[in-house]
């Protein structure tokens, strides 16, 4: 039995990123389907209307190797959790990782200066954002910053602002 390349889609759209994941490498049809922008919107469209929401970010180190992981709480009861080491970017350039979001299961990790690093850990994927180059009044010090994590749904993007207080 051959299913038509629409019901492939749409049984696909439905599944868990987990299950994407695995089913990438099934043949190049599904590859480039899972890897298209308008599947990618109907995915997140179908994620977003479903009750199952990521509930929990919690950010720790592991006892023993002193290797941060996140634990995510993906139901109400909080007892489901996937435990994800962060990103190989973060072992050397960040010391404070602060966390923003998650947004439609995008993580925003952010450190100091202004490391930032788009992450989603359920494909274990990040996209590295080049650094800003806002200029500095001059005989101004900056106080702090702070950032926001935000979906484009118009652009179909991610948007980070960062917000700098300065003295």
């Amino acid at each position: 039995m051959n299913l038509s390349e629409d019901v492939i889609f749409e049984i696909l759209t439905r599944l868990p990123v987990t299950s994407l994941i695995r089913f990438k490498c099934v043949c190049k049809f599904w590859y480039s389907l899972i890897k298209n922008p308008n599947f990618i919107s109907k995915h997140l469209h179908n994620l977003n209307n479903k009750q199952n929401h990521l509930h929990l970010l919690i950010s720790r180190r592991r006892n023993i190797t002193n290797k941060r992981i996140l634990s995510l709480s993906q139901n109400d009861t909080l007892d489901v959790f996937i435990n994800q080491d962060f990103p190989e970017y973060f072992k050397d350039k960040f010391g404070h990782v602060r966390l923003i979001g998650p947004c439609n299961g995008i993580v925003c990790l952010c450190g100091y200066p202004d490391n930032i690093v788009l992450w989603n850990p359920s494909i274990r994927d990040n996209k590295i954002l080049p650094q800003s180059h806002i200029q500095h009044l001059v005989g101004s010090t900056v106080r702090g910053s702070d950032f926001g994590l935000g979906f484009d749904s118009k652009k179909n993007d991610y948007k980070v602002k960062m917000l700098i207080i300065m003295r």
